[in-house]
C-alpha cells in the first residue's frame, strides 16, 4: 500500500484479515479506504456491514448490506442479492 496507495485490494484484502482476527473498526477503516478508491464494490460493503453489525452497529450495518444488495443487483449477481437479502432480514429481526 505504501507502493500503491490506490490499490484497492490491499485495502480490501486487509479488512477481510482484520476481521477474522476480530479487529472490526480497523477492518470498518480498510472498507472505507477501498471504497473511497472505488465505490461500486459490492463485497466492501457487505463485509463493512458485517463488522458494524459485530460492533453492535445494526442501522448501518443494514444499511451498507443494502448498498451491497444493490450493487449485486445491479451487476447482475443473482444469487449474491438474494444471499444478502436473506441476512438483512436475518439481521433485521434481531
Amino acid at each position: 500500500l505504501k507502493i500503491d496507495p490506490q490499490f484497492v485490494d490491499g485495502y480490501y484484502n486487509l479488512g477481510l484479515a482484520n476481521i477474522r482476527q476480530g479487529n472490526h473498526k480497523q477492518a470498518i477503516s480498510n472498507f472505507n479506504q477501498a471504497l473511497n478508491i472505488n465505490p461500486n464494490l459490492p463485497d466492501a460493503y457487505g463485509n463493512r456491514g458485517l463488522a458494524r453489525y459485530a460492533l453492535g452497529d445494526k442501522r448501518n450495518a443494514v444499511a451498507d448490506l443494502q448498498q451491497a444488495a444493490s450493487l449485486f443487483q445491479q451487476q447482475g449477481d443473482t444469487l449474491r442479492y438474494q444471499q444478502t437479502q436473506a441476512l438483512i432480514q436475518q439481521i433485521s429481526r434481531k
